[in-house]
């Protein structure tokens, strides 16, 4: 039997553990460089910064408040795949309007940050 190397279970937001139900989507930020094209071919590249985020589908439960976590700012959000890494986003607040969905419980979620480190 084959041994899972990723996958995460859980994503912690300012100590609450919320349940995730997709694949996270995660970057660490920084600068990113974009080519730049002349008459000749490429003339050199342009930086721009990238955004540190965190994103998934998580699962509505008693310990979820929208309210909280729509108003939240400035946290540090993080997970850990099952293969050991740890993916921690400093300077973290949620974006986007909170919701749920009573159907499926779902919630989408997603956390910007001013920086994202992997270890």
């Amino acid at each position: 039997m084959s041994k899972t190397a990723h996958g995460v279970q859980s994503v912690r937001y300012n100590g609450e553990i919320y349940e995730v139900k997709s694949p996270v989507e995660y970057a660490p930020g920084g600068m990113m460089q974009e080519p730049e094209y002349g008459q000749t071919g490429l003339a050199g590249f342009k930086e721009s910064p990238a955004e540190a985020f965190i994103e998934f589908t998580g699962v509505d439960g008693p310990n979820v408040n929208l309210a909280d976590l729509q108003a939240s700012r400035d946290g540090t959000a993080s997970f850990v795949m099952r293969n050991g890494k740890t993916f921690t986003l400093s300077g973290a607040s949620y974006v986007g309007a909170a919701k749920a969905s009573s159907e499926s419980g779902e919630i989408p979620m997603k956390f910007v940050g001013e920086l994202g480190i992997e270890s």
